[in-house]
């Protein structure tokens, strides 16, 4: 015969299996139902991140023709532009100048610190961290400008400011109004910011997202709605191979 506890004692109890399992099982649940609600709160975050950079980036735009005589920044600039600091390189790096002033504001290390491009968070769309989608080489920007052949249409040559593509936040080197790869980083979406700086988010089934539409809104004085939904659409949910 076992002895009574001492006083002030309580009995062990152990764990049955049972009860083992309906812990675990509950712990799955709750998982089941935070995981995809942390996955929300951190999408939405990176998309609210993303619309700040674009904004900041427009007014950097803005602040470029000014500074230029009303000349916009090419898409892609040559190593003999005066700012690009003997490189080429996408346009978009031609305003760090504008949004970050003040030292240092470089785009390339000295070689005196061992060279090499310099990282910008604001020319990171914050949803590449983990969805990966960018064709972005060399850690280089994930926004684009949406600039003219030429590079040389001033703000002042588009009558419809506010339905004038600038920036989107879906850099890529292919890119061709005949071979469009745009990644769709925001859940089938990508952010634009137009000429006036308002930024949209614009998604997979928009008629505009569509080369023909993309591509002579650039071009043109302003949009034509007959091209709507022309040629092939641009957005890509993986990367292209």
């Amino acid at each position: 015969m076992n002895p009574p506890p001492l006083p002030g004692t309580a009995r062990r109890h152990a764990f049955s299996l049972g009860e083992l399992l309906a812990v675990l099982a509950l712990g799955g649940i709750l998982a089941a139902l935070v995981l995809p609600a942390i996955r929300m709160i951190r999408s939405h975050a990176a998309s609210a991140g993303c619309i700040a950079n674009l904004k900041r980036l427009a007014t950097a735009h803005r602040l470029y023709e000014h500074e230029h005589n009303g000349k916009p920044p090419p898409m892609h600039h040559g190593s003999s532009h005066p700012e690009a600091e003997g490189h080429s390189g996408q346009g978009v790096r031609l305003l760090r100048r504008n949004y970050r002033p003040g030292t240092p504001n470089w785009i390339w290390r000295p070689a005196s610190q061992g060279g090499g491009y310099l990282f910008e968070p604001t020319e990171v769309c914050p949803s590449v961290r983990f969805n990966q989608l960018t064709t972005s080489p060399n850690g280089g920007p994930d926004y684009d400008l949406c600039s003219p052949d030429k590079d040389v249409a001033y703000a002042s040559f588009y009558t419809r400011p506010s339905e004038r593509p600038l920036l989107w936040d879906g850099f890529t080197g292919t890119w061709t109004p005949g071979k469009p790869h745009l990644p769709l980083r925001h859940n089938g979406a990508i952010h634009c910011a137009f000429l006036d700086g308002h930024v949209e988010r614009i998604s997979a089934g928009d008629g505009r997202l569509y080369h023909q539409w993309w591509y002579y809104a650039i071009q043109r004085r302003e949009p034509d709605p007959a091209y709507l939904g022309g040629g092939k659409p641009m957005g890509i949910t993986h990367l292209p191979q």
